[in-house]
Protein backbone atom coordinates (compact mmCIF):
# COMPACT_ATOMS: atom_id res chain seq x y z
CA UNK A 1 0.00 0.00 0.00
CA UNK A 2 1.40 3.46 -1.04
CA UNK A 3 2.05 5.83 2.37
CA UNK A 4 -0.30 8.67 1.65
CA UNK A 5 1.71 12.03 0.89
CA UNK A 6 2.02 15.32 3.47
CA UNK A 7 2.77 18.49 2.56
CA UNK A 8 5.32 20.31 4.39
CA UNK A 9 2.86 22.27 6.25
CA UNK A 10 1.58 19.73 8.07
CA UNK A 11 4.91 18.43 9.36
CA UNK A 12 5.61 21.02 11.78
CA UNK A 13 7.94 19.14 13.60
CA UNK A 14 9.51 16.78 11.27
CA UNK A 15 12.09 17.74 8.89
CA UNK A 16 11.55 19.87 5.74
CA UNK A 17 13.20 20.08 2.21
CA UNK A 18 14.20 23.52 1.82
CA UNK A 19 13.23 25.59 -1.60
CA UNK A 20 16.29 24.71 -4.57
CA UNK A 21 17.69 22.08 -2.40
CA UNK A 22 19.69 19.91 -5.15
CA UNK A 23 19.97 15.93 -4.69
CA UNK A 24 23.09 14.32 -5.59
CA UNK A 25 23.38 10.99 -7.37
CA UNK A 26 26.17 9.67 -4.77
CA UNK A 27 26.64 11.22 -0.47
CA UNK A 28 25.03 10.05 2.45
CA UNK A 29 21.40 9.32 2.87
CA UNK A 30 18.56 11.58 4.27
CA UNK A 31 14.94 9.95 5.63
CA UNK A 32 12.55 9.50 2.70
CA UNK A 33 15.16 8.46 0.26
CA UNK A 34 16.67 5.95 -1.53
CA UNK A 35 20.33 4.76 -0.33
CA UNK A 36 22.87 6.73 -2.64
CA UNK A 37 20.81 9.99 -3.06
CA UNK A 38 21.93 12.84 -1.34
CA UNK A 39 19.80 15.73 0.17
CA UNK A 40 19.55 18.20 3.12
CA UNK A 41 17.05 19.13 5.25
CA UNK A 42 16.24 21.99 7.82
CA UNK A 43 14.40 20.80 11.26
CA UNK A 44 12.62 23.03 13.65
CA UNK A 45 11.31 22.46 16.83
CA UNK A 46 7.38 21.86 17.22
CA UNK A 47 7.65 24.54 20.36
CA UNK A 48 8.73 27.53 18.20
CA UNK A 49 12.52 27.49 18.77
CA UNK A 50 14.44 30.44 16.88
CA UNK A 51 16.51 29.74 14.05
CA UNK A 52 19.32 28.49 15.69
CA UNK A 53 18.00 25.42 16.97
CA UNK A 54 17.80 24.16 13.47
CA UNK A 55 19.83 21.25 12.56
CA UNK A 56 20.82 20.50 8.65
CA UNK A 57 21.51 16.56 8.75
CA UNK A 58 22.55 14.15 6.56
CA UNK A 59 22.86 10.80 6.93
CA UNK A 60 23.09 7.56 5.40
CA UNK A 61 21.38 3.89 5.04
CA UNK A 62 17.42 3.23 5.35
CA UNK A 63 15.85 0.47 7.20
CA UNK A 64 12.32 0.10 8.65
CA UNK A 65 12.42 -1.55 12.68
CA UNK A 66 10.80 -5.04 14.30
CA UNK A 67 10.23 -3.72 17.48
CA UNK A 68 6.87 -1.61 17.11
CA UNK A 69 8.83 1.73 15.53
CA UNK A 70 10.42 3.02 12.20
CA UNK A 71 13.99 3.26 11.51
CA UNK A 72 14.62 6.90 10.98
CA UNK A 73 11.18 7.55 9.43
CA UNK A 74 12.27 11.43 10.23
CA UNK A 75 15.21 12.90 11.21
CA UNK A 76 15.80 14.23 14.65
CA UNK A 77 14.34 17.45 15.06
CA UNK A 78 16.98 18.96 18.20
CA UNK A 79 20.33 20.09 18.39
CA UNK A 80 21.61 23.30 17.09
CA UNK A 81 24.87 21.07 15.50
CA UNK A 82 24.91 18.78 12.60
CA UNK A 83 24.02 14.84 13.26
CA UNK A 84 25.61 12.27 11.06
CA UNK A 85 23.59 9.17 11.20
CA UNK A 86 25.86 6.65 11.40
CA UNK A 87 27.48 4.73 7.80
CA UNK A 88 27.58 0.93 7.72
CA UNK A 89 30.27 -1.05 8.67
CA UNK A 90 32.52 -2.97 6.93
CA UNK A 91 31.23 -5.89 7.60
CA UNK A 92 27.04 -4.99 6.95
CA UNK A 93 24.63 -6.69 5.82
CA UNK A 94 22.25 -4.60 3.50
CA UNK A 95 19.49 -5.75 1.53
CA UNK A 96 21.37 -5.57 -1.87
CA UNK A 97 23.85 -8.20 -0.23
CA UNK A 98 21.31 -9.99 0.82
CA UNK A 99 19.20 -9.93 -2.23
CA UNK A 100 22.57 -11.03 -4.02
CA UNK A 101 23.15 -14.05 -1.80
CA UNK A 102 19.46 -15.67 -2.62
CA UNK A 103 19.99 -15.04 -6.09
CA UNK A 104 23.13 -16.68 -6.21
CA UNK A 105 21.80 -19.58 -3.78
CA UNK A 106 19.13 -20.04 -6.49
CA UNK A 107 21.36 -20.13 -9.59
CA UNK A 108 24.67 -21.50 -8.69
CA UNK A 109 22.76 -24.76 -7.34
CA UNK A 110 20.29 -25.02 -10.10
CA UNK A 111 23.03 -24.48 -12.46
CA UNK A 112 24.94 -27.48 -10.76
CA UNK A 113 21.93 -30.03 -10.87
CA UNK A 114 21.45 -28.85 -14.87
CA UNK A 115 24.98 -29.56 -15.50
CA UNK A 116 25.33 -33.16 -13.85
CA UNK A 117 22.11 -34.44 -14.15
CA UNK A 118 22.48 -35.76 -17.92
CA UNK A 119 26.03 -37.31 -16.49
CA UNK A 120 24.38 -39.55 -13.92
CA UNK A 121 22.46 -42.76 -13.90
CA UNK A 122 18.75 -42.17 -13.63
CA UNK A 123 18.31 -45.64 -12.58
CA UNK A 124 20.64 -45.48 -10.13
CA UNK A 125 19.67 -41.99 -8.28
CA UNK A 126 16.50 -43.58 -7.97
CA UNK A 127 17.61 -46.54 -6.31
CA UNK A 128 19.17 -43.58 -3.76
CA UNK A 129 15.59 -41.44 -3.87
CA UNK A 130 14.03 -44.12 -1.95
CA UNK A 131 16.82 -45.23 0.35
CA UNK A 132 18.12 -41.19 1.01
CA UNK A 133 14.40 -39.85 1.35
CA UNK A 134 14.15 -41.76 5.03
CA UNK A 135 17.77 -39.71 5.67
CA UNK A 136 16.89 -36.91 4.23
CA UNK A 137 13.50 -36.52 6.25
CA UNK A 138 15.39 -37.04 9.35
CA UNK A 139 18.33 -35.02 8.87
CA UNK A 140 15.81 -32.30 7.52
CA UNK A 141 13.44 -32.38 11.29
CA UNK A 142 16.88 -31.61 12.99
CA UNK A 143 17.69 -28.83 11.13
CA UNK A 144 14.47 -27.36 11.10
CA UNK A 145 14.94 -27.67 14.98
CA UNK A 146 18.02 -25.98 15.09
CA UNK A 147 17.18 -23.21 12.81
CA UNK A 148 13.87 -22.69 14.90
CA UNK A 149 15.58 -22.94 18.34
CA UNK A 150 18.29 -20.05 16.54
CA UNK A 151 16.27 -17.82 15.00
CA UNK A 152 13.82 -17.73 18.38
CA UNK A 153 17.47 -17.13 20.51
CA UNK A 154 18.51 -14.06 18.04
CA UNK A 155 14.62 -12.42 17.35
CA UNK A 156 14.56 -12.39 20.99
CA UNK A 157 17.89 -11.07 21.63
CA UNK A 158 17.00 -8.27 18.75
CA UNK A 159 14.32 -7.39 20.78
CA UNK A 160 16.51 -7.18 23.62
CA UNK A 161 18.16 -4.64 22.81
CA UNK A 162 15.92 -2.42 20.97
CA UNK A 163 13.79 -2.49 24.80
CA UNK A 164 17.16 -1.31 26.05
CA UNK A 165 16.88 1.29 23.86
CA UNK A 166 13.23 2.69 24.82
CA UNK A 167 13.78 2.15 28.59
CA UNK A 168 17.18 4.36 28.25
CA UNK A 169 15.21 7.00 26.98
CA UNK A 170 12.14 7.05 28.73
CA UNK A 171 14.63 7.20 32.07
CA UNK A 172 16.15 9.99 30.78
CA UNK A 173 12.42 11.69 29.48
CA UNK A 174 11.78 10.62 33.76
CA UNK A 175 15.18 12.64 34.97
CA UNK A 176 13.89 15.53 32.78
CA UNK A 177 10.77 15.40 33.82
CA UNK A 178 11.70 15.40 37.74
CA UNK A 179 14.50 17.68 37.88
CA UNK A 180 11.36 20.21 37.68
CA UNK A 181 10.82 19.46 41.51
CA UNK A 182 15.01 21.32 41.93
CA UNK A 183 15.77 24.33 42.22
CA UNK A 184 16.35 26.05 38.95
CA UNK A 185 20.04 26.31 39.01
CA UNK A 186 20.64 22.74 39.70
CA UNK A 187 16.90 21.78 37.10
CA UNK A 188 19.05 23.67 34.72
CA UNK A 189 22.34 21.73 35.38
CA UNK A 190 20.39 18.35 35.24
CA UNK A 191 18.80 19.18 31.34
CA UNK A 192 21.92 20.45 30.11
CA UNK A 193 23.75 16.98 31.00
CA UNK A 194 20.86 14.47 29.79
CA UNK A 195 20.63 16.39 26.76
CA UNK A 196 24.81 16.47 26.14
CA UNK A 197 24.60 12.89 26.79
CA UNK A 198 21.78 11.90 24.14
CA UNK A 199 23.53 13.74 21.73
CA UNK A 200 26.82 12.42 22.34
CA UNK A 201 24.58 9.02 21.44
CA UNK A 202 23.14 10.36 18.33
CA UNK A 203 26.61 11.55 17.07
CA UNK A 204 28.83 9.37 18.98
CA UNK A 205 27.59 5.85 20.16
CA UNK A 206 24.96 5.07 17.28
CA UNK A 207 28.25 5.64 14.71
CA UNK A 208 30.65 3.29 16.86
CA UNK A 209 27.85 0.82 17.33
CA UNK A 210 28.07 0.46 13.62
CA UNK A 211 31.54 -0.48 14.08
CA UNK A 212 30.41 -2.79 16.81
CA UNK A 213 32.77 -0.74 19.38
CA UNK A 214 31.49 1.81 22.27
CA UNK A 215 31.95 5.35 22.30
CA UNK A 216 34.56 7.33 24.23
CA UNK A 217 32.63 10.42 23.87
CA UNK A 218 29.21 9.14 25.33
CA UNK A 219 31.35 7.58 28.11
CA UNK A 220 32.33 11.25 28.89
CA UNK A 221 29.27 12.22 28.61
CA UNK A 222 27.56 9.91 30.89
CA UNK A 223 30.25 11.02 33.42
CA UNK A 224 28.82 14.38 33.60
CA UNK A 225 25.20 13.76 33.89
CA UNK A 226 26.22 11.39 37.24
CA UNK A 227 27.84 14.52 38.18
CA UNK A 228 25.63 16.65 37.50
CA UNK A 229 23.10 14.72 39.90
CA UNK A 230 25.26 14.13 42.49
CA UNK A 231 26.79 17.70 42.69
CA UNK A 232 22.89 18.56 43.46
CA UNK A 233 22.95 19.95 47.03
CA UNK A 234 20.47 18.16 49.48
CA UNK A 235 18.66 21.25 50.94
CA UNK A 236 14.88 20.05 51.55
CA UNK A 237 13.37 17.12 52.09
CA UNK A 238 11.68 17.42 48.31
CA UNK A 239 15.25 18.24 46.70
CA UNK A 240 17.02 15.36 49.23
CA UNK A 241 13.93 12.43 47.43
CA UNK A 242 14.07 13.88 43.92
CA UNK A 243 17.98 13.69 44.22
CA UNK A 244 17.70 9.93 45.38
CA UNK A 245 14.76 9.16 42.40
CA UNK A 246 17.60 10.49 39.95
CA UNK A 247 20.47 8.97 41.21
CA UNK A 248 18.45 5.51 40.75
CA UNK A 249 17.47 6.71 37.38
CA UNK A 250 21.21 7.31 36.37
CA UNK A 251 22.05 3.32 37.31
CA UNK A 252 18.84 2.64 35.24
CA UNK A 253 20.12 4.12 32.61
CA UNK A 254 24.32 3.06 33.07
CA UNK A 255 22.29 -0.88 32.97
CA UNK A 256 20.29 -0.40 29.88
CA UNK A 257 23.31 1.41 28.23
CA UNK A 258 25.45 -1.90 29.10
CA UNK A 259 22.52 -3.87 28.07
CA UNK A 260 22.73 -2.21 24.69
CA UNK A 261 26.60 -2.71 23.78
CA UNK A 262 26.32 -6.02 25.18
CA UNK A 263 24.30 -6.63 21.99
CA UNK A 264 26.44 -5.44 19.62
CA UNK A 265 28.48 -8.78 19.77
CA UNK A 266 27.06 -11.97 17.71
CA UNK A 267 24.66 -14.37 19.54
CA UNK A 268 25.84 -16.92 17.31
CA UNK A 269 29.35 -18.65 17.64
CA UNK A 270 31.09 -19.47 14.52
CA UNK A 271 31.24 -23.36 15.00
CA UNK A 272 27.25 -22.85 14.80
CA UNK A 273 27.08 -21.26 11.90
CA UNK A 274 29.53 -23.69 10.16
CA UNK A 275 26.93 -26.33 11.24
CA UNK A 276 24.09 -24.51 9.88
CA UNK A 277 25.66 -23.89 6.46
CA UNK A 278 27.24 -26.93 6.37
CA UNK A 279 24.06 -29.01 7.31
CA UNK A 280 21.92 -26.83 4.32
CA UNK A 281 24.57 -27.46 1.98
CA UNK A 282 23.87 -31.19 2.85
CA UNK A 283 20.45 -31.06 2.42
CA UNK A 284 20.80 -29.02 -0.87
CA UNK A 285 22.89 -32.11 -2.13
CA UNK A 286 20.26 -34.48 -1.13
CA UNK A 287 17.48 -32.75 -3.57
CA UNK A 288 20.65 -32.85 -5.99
CA UNK A 289 20.43 -36.36 -6.47
CA UNK A 290 17.17 -37.24 -5.81
CA UNK A 291 15.61 -38.98 -9.13
CA UNK A 292 12.59 -36.54 -10.16
CA UNK A 293 12.96 -37.06 -13.17
CA UNK A 294 12.58 -34.09 -15.56
CA UNK A 295 15.91 -32.45 -15.91
CA UNK A 296 14.61 -28.55 -15.81
CA UNK A 297 12.00 -29.52 -13.18
CA UNK A 298 14.43 -30.93 -10.87
CA UNK A 299 16.85 -27.96 -11.29
CA UNK A 300 14.38 -25.60 -10.61
CA UNK A 301 13.36 -27.78 -7.71
CA UNK A 302 17.29 -27.44 -6.40
CA UNK A 303 17.22 -23.86 -6.93
CA UNK A 304 14.28 -22.65 -4.65
CA UNK A 305 14.96 -25.23 -1.99
CA UNK A 306 18.34 -23.77 -1.45
CA UNK A 307 17.66 -19.88 -2.22
CA UNK A 308 14.54 -20.71 0.63
CA UNK A 309 17.87 -21.93 3.18
CA UNK A 310 20.24 -19.17 2.18
CA UNK A 311 16.77 -16.96 3.10
CA UNK A 312 16.35 -18.29 6.43
CA UNK A 313 20.09 -17.70 7.25
CA UNK A 314 20.37 -14.15 5.68
CA UNK A 315 17.55 -13.26 8.13
CA UNK A 316 19.03 -14.67 10.78
CA UNK A 317 22.27 -12.83 10.22
CA UNK A 318 20.80 -9.72 9.61
CA UNK A 319 18.83 -10.27 12.74
CA UNK A 320 22.31 -10.96 14.93
CA UNK A 321 23.55 -7.57 14.60
CA UNK A 322 21.08 -5.27 15.84
CA UNK A 323 22.58 -1.97 14.94
CA UNK A 324 23.82 -2.14 12.36
CA UNK A 325 23.12 -3.46 8.23
CA UNK A 326 19.72 -2.92 7.12
CA UNK A 327 17.73 -4.51 9.99
CA UNK A 328 19.11 -1.83 12.81
CA UNK A 329 17.60 -0.23 15.62
CA UNK A 330 17.14 3.37 15.26
CA UNK A 331 17.68 6.15 18.29
CA UNK A 332 13.92 7.79 17.85
CA UNK A 333 13.15 6.93 21.12
CA UNK A 334 16.07 9.03 22.21
CA UNK A 335 14.73 11.53 20.09
CA UNK A 336 11.71 11.86 21.07
CA UNK A 337 13.31 11.88 24.45
CA UNK A 338 14.90 15.37 24.01
CA UNK A 339 12.33 16.56 22.44
CA UNK A 340 10.14 16.78 25.10
CA UNK A 341 13.08 17.52 27.44
CA UNK A 342 11.45 20.94 28.75
CA UNK A 343 7.73 19.71 28.67
CA UNK A 344 7.63 20.69 32.54
CA UNK A 345 8.50 23.83 33.40
CA UNK A 346 11.03 24.00 36.30
CA UNK A 347 8.69 25.85 38.35
CA UNK A 348 7.79 22.78 40.70
CA UNK A 349 10.10 23.76 43.42
CA UNK A 350 8.77 25.17 46.62
CA UNK A 351 11.57 25.60 49.45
Amino acid sequence: MRRPSRSPSSLPALCRQPRGGKRRARGPWVPGTRPGMTTERTCVLSSGQPPSHAIALRGEGSARGLTGSHFFDFVPPFFSTRVRVPAFGTTSMLYFHAAFMIIAAFFVPAAISYAISPRSEHAGRKRFHEIGIAVFLQIGVIYAVMVAFVFTNVWDEFNKAGNSVHREALDLQNMADRAAYLPPEAANAVRAAIARYAESELNFEWPSMARREASPETVAAFTQLFAAVAAIPSGDSLTYVTKNNLLSLVSDVRDMRALRLYQLSTDVPPWLWMLLIGSAVLLVLFVMVSAVGHRLVQSVLVGVFSAFLATILVTIHLLDFPFEGSIRINPQAIVYSIEHLNDIPITLHKP
